[in-house]
């Protein structure tokens, strides 16, 4: 797996690894970018969470769309509970996406 160790969600006990869920994401054919994230939760610690930015901006892929396509890619438990669509991400001019700045938007 790469990614940071800080980066790890630990969702009901178990630790998912986001990038391991951005990979998957990625082999969605409607899906151009994906970041994997943790929001705090009351009953979990913290809940598996994604952003995505759709290939064709026409399509209808929808949150039941996404958590179909990992269902038996990946564990239930690393499957997002929330999926927020995006247009783009936000980016400097070296065109990496700014992870921390888009998370922040979506932290309760």
């Amino acid at each position: 797996m790469v990614g940071r160790k800080d980066y790890l969600i630990s969702t009901g006990g178990e630790n998912v690894n986001p990038a391991e869920v951005e990979s998957v994401l990625l082999q969605h054919p409607g899906i151009s970018e994906a970041i994997v994230f943790p929001i705090r939760d009351s009953k979990w610690g913290e809940i598996v969470a994604a952003a995505i930015v759709q290939k064709d901006k026409t399509s209808n892929l929808t949150f039941e769309n996404v958590r179909e396509f990992l269902e038996g890619k990946v564990s239930i438990f690393k499957i997002p509970k929330k999926i927020f669509f995006e247009n783009e991400f936000p980016k400097p001019q070296l065109r990496k996406v700014e992870r921390d700045k888009l998370i922040k938007n979506y932290m309760l």
